[in-house]
C-alpha cells in the first residue's frame, strides 16, 4: 500500500509541474529553468521513496537484552527468541499454528526430492532429565525422559540406552508405573518456564500418553490434551485405576486409568506443581501457595495441612516408603532461594523445620542466582525414615543422626566418585 501512495503522489507532483514545462518549451526562457524543475522533481521523489518505505525494526540485540545470568537468564533468552516479535508474547495459538505447520511439512516429508538424512548428532549430552521410572519388577529396566529429549530405555541397569521409537512426543517431563504395569508419561515444561501459557519460555504440552505394552508404544489419551503441563503423574499403588495428575490446571484424578478426568478441588484450579501418594494411598500435593493432603485422594476430600506456611515457590513433598507417617516439605521462595525443609512425624499434624537457608546451607544456588523454581529434588531413604536426600544445584542429605551434609562435589573432574554434574532435577 505504501507503494502505491508513492507512484500516485509522483503522477500528481509531474502533472503540476513537470507538464507545464515540456508544453510550453518556450525559446525565451532559459534552460536553467527546465533543469530547476527537474532538480526539483528529483528532491521531492526522494523524500518520497524515503518516507514510504521506513520499516520497524524488531529486533534487540540479545546481549544486551538478557539482564540475568544461570537458569533465569537461559529463560530469558528462550522467551526472546519464542515470543511474538509484536506483542512480545508466547501466545498458544502461535505455537498450536507452529505445530500443524510442523505436521504438515511432515505429510510432506522429503520422499519427492528423494532424499535420506542422518542424524549428526551431538550423541552424548542429554536433555534435562526430569523423570526416571525403575521397573518394580526388574532394577536393571529403566525408563528416563527429558524435557526436550524424548524417552529412552535401559535393560542393563544404565549401561546402555536407546530411545522408545513408540513415544510421540519429546517433551516429556513425568513417568509413572501402574501396579499391573501400565505405564504414562506427561509433557510440557512448567518448572520455572510457567505453563505453556502466555509470557513464558516453556515448551508447551500435549497433556498424558499411555502405554499397555511395557513401554513400546504409546498413545495419547484423549481427555487430556489441553494440558499444557503435566508435572507430576502418580498411581495408587493398591488401585491400578486410580491415576493422578498435577497439570497446569490443578490436581486431576481419574478412576479408569486415565480415560476420564475430574478436579480433585471442586473450586479451587490453581496450577499443581508437586504430587506424592504414600505406600498406603496417602496422597500430598503442592497447589496454588499451600500443600494439601488426602487419607483417600477421592475428589472434594483435600484439606490443607496444619501449621505449614503459605509457600509462594516451588515445594516438594515426600514420605518414608516404611513409615507414611514421615512426610517431608523442602520450600523454595518465589525466586528460587532455598527456604525451610520441614518433617512431621504424625502424617502432617504437626510439623519441625529441621533446615533453614543460611550461608552453609543453600543448595539450591547462591544468593544472587537461585534456582530452586527450575531444578529441585528430595527423596526419602528407603531404608531410614529420618534420612532424606535434598537436591538443587548441589546435592544433599540430611539425617537424624549427622544433620546436613553436602554429599557430591562439583569441583572434582567426571569419574570421581563425588562428582555430580550441577543441577539436580526431578
Amino acid at each position: 500500500m505504501p507503494n502505491n501512495i508513492c507512484f500516485k503522489e509522483i503522477s500528481i507532483f509531474c502533472k503540476l509541474y513537470l507538464y507545464p514545462f515540456e508544453k510550453s518549451k518556450m525559446i525565451n526562457m532559459k534552460k536553467g529553468i527546465l533543469i530547476s524543475g527537474v532538480s526539483l522533481v528529483a528532491l521531492v521523489l526522494a523524500v518520497v521513496f524515503n518516507s514510504s518505505t521506513q520499516s520497524v525494526d524488531y529486533y534487540q540485540p540479545r546481549k544486551t537484552a538478557i539482564k540475568e545470568n544461570g537458569a533465569r537468564g537461559a529463560h530469558q533468552w528462550l522467551h526472546k527468541i519464542r515470543a511474538n516479535q509484536v506483542t512480545g508474547k508466547i501466545d498458544p495459538a502461535d505455537v498450536e499454528r507452529a505445530y500443524e505447520q510442523v505436521e504438515l511439512l511432515k505429510s510432506k516429508k522429503s520422499s519427492a526430492l528423494n532424499l535420506q538424512w542422518e542424524e549428526m548428532g551431538p550423541t552424548t549430552i542429554g536433555g534435562r532429565t526430569r523423570a526416571i521410572l525403575i521397573d518394580p519388577a526388574n532394577s536393571q529396566h529403566m525408563f528416563a525422559a527429558a524435557v526436550s529429549g524424548g524417552l529412552f530405555e535401559t535393560q542393563n541397569g544404565g549401561s546402555t540406552w536407546g530411545e522408545v521409537i513408540g513415544a510421540p512426543s519429546a517433551i516429556i517431563v513425568s513417568l509413572a508405573m501402574a501396579p499391573n504395569g501400565d505405564i504414562y508419561y506427561g509433557t510440557g515444561e512448567g518448572m520455572y518456564a510457567g505453563d505453556g501459557g502466555n509470557e513464558n519460555s516453556g515448551f508447551r504440552g500435549d497433556g498424558m500418553y499411555k502405554s499397555v505394552d511395557g513401554g513400546k508404544n504409546f498413545t495419547q489419551l484423549a481427555n487430556t490434551t489441553s494440558w499444557n503441563a503435566v508435572g507430576k503423574i502418580a498411581v495408587d499403588p493398591n488401585n491400578s485405576n486410580r491415576v493422578y495428575a498435577a497439570t497446569n490446571t490443578g490436581l486431576m484424578v481419574s478412576d479408569d486409568a486415565g480415560e476420564s478426568w475430574q478436579a480433585a478441588f471442586n473450586a479451587f484450579n490453581s496450577n499443581a506443581k508437586d504430587l506424592f501418594v504414600t505406600v498406603s494411598g496417602k496422597v500430598w500435593v503442592k497447589q496454588g501457595s499451600g500443600v494439601y493432603r488426602s487419607d483417600n485422594g477421592n475428589v472434594g476430600s483435600f484439606s490443607l495441612a496444619p501449621g505449614l506456611p503459605s509457600i509462594t515457590g516451588r515445594a516438594r513433598i515426600a514420605a518414608s516408603p516404611e513409615d507414611d507417617q514421615y512426610v517431608y516439605v523442602v520450600a523454595c521462595d518465589n525466586f528460587g532461594h532455598f527456604d525451610k525443609a520441614y518433617q512431621s512425624k504424625d502424617g502432617g499434624n504437626t510439623w519441625n523445620i529441621i533446615g533453614q537457608r543460611s550461608s552453609l546451607l543453600n543448595p539450591h544456588g547462591a544468593q544472587g542466582n537461585p534456582q530452586g523454581n527450575y531444578n529441585n529434588m528430595l527423596g526419602v531413604s528407603p531404608i531410614n525414615k529420618e534420612r532424606i536426600f535434598v537436591g538443587g544445584v548441589t546435592l544433599w542429605e540430611w539425617s537424624a543422626q549427622n544433620g546436613w551434609l553436602q554429599i557430591a562435589s562439583l569441583g572434582d573432574a567426571p569419574g570421581s566418585t563425588f562428582y555430580v554434574h550441577a543441577d539436580n532435577h526431578e
